[in-house]
């Protein structure tokens, strides 16, 4: 996904979310194990977001999980309802 290693800041804009307001979300993800934050070797004023192994071994298991779930809702679908229904829902995020 591109996530691992992306500053505080950048995760922000991509998810919308202000600084303020992700620290506190990142602060509990520290707490409970599934992020680590590092400051930048580069700027030490930049802290980079990185998934733990709990993380990655969960990602891991939940991809499967995901993948079926997907397959049973939409198994009914054509090709085109499946590509209309996922333009729907990327228009809804936007």
């Amino acid at each position: 996904m591109g996530w691992d290693g992306l500053s505080v800041g950048e995760i922000g804009r991509r998810i919308a979310l202000d600084t303020a307001t992700l620290a506190g979300i990142l602060d509990r993800m520290v707490t409970a194990g599934w992020v680590r934050r590092e400051a930048d070797p580069d700027d030490g004023r930049v802290a980079r977001v990185y998934l733990t192994d709990r993380a990655q071994e969960t990602i891991s298991s939940l991809a499967s999980a995901i993948e079926v779930t997907n397959n049973e809702l939409l198994g009914n679908f054509s090709v085109e309802e499946k590509l209309l229904f996922k333009r729907f829902l990327k228009d809804i995020k936007e």
